[in-house]
């Protein structure tokens, strides 16, 4: 569903993998996600793992860059399929095992359409309520 200031699009993974540290990876199949985009937040898309009930927070560029190149470190990577196949894959690094999700490429450009309808790539720092975020550091993180 994409409204004009919220995305929430259920995708499916076709393809997992679940490598825990210190075993052997193994095939999860096909994973059910959604990802979550909101005005208020411009920068963040999340991804959330629907039979996990898990969130991932990860920046919209990163998602968008890494469906033509590489891209990304630490917890997130994001990239095109090596082969030429129209996928992209995303790599969530976890503190015990990492997971890589294959998702097909028309449908994270689908999701991304979506994001450029809601807020135009380059308009994001226009949606923030900077007077609410400077007032929540300087609060020290309290409830402005």
């Amino acid at each position: 569903m994409i409204t004009r200031n919220r995305m929430r699009l259920p995708i499916l993974a076709p393809q997992a993998v679940v490598c825990p540290k210190g075993a052997p990876p193994r095939d999860a199949g096909a994973m059910s996600t959604l990802i979550t985009y909101d005005a208020r937040d411009p920068f963040a898309v999340t991804l959330t793992l629907t039979t996990a009930g898990v969130d991932w927070v990860l920046a919209r560029e990163l998602l968008a860059d890494g469906v033509n190149a590489p891209t990304g470190e630490g917890e997130v990577f994001v990239c095109p399929d090596v082969h030429g196949e129209a996928t992209v894959w995303v790599t969530l690094h976890g503190e015990d095992s990492s997971l890589i999700l294959g998702f097909r490429r028309a449908e994270v450009e689908y999701a991304l359409d979506g994001m450029e309808r809601i807020v135009p790539e380059g308009t994001e720092s226009d949606r923030i309520n900077w007077s609410r975020e400077f007032g929540w550091i300087v609060s020290g993180g309290e409830a402005a």
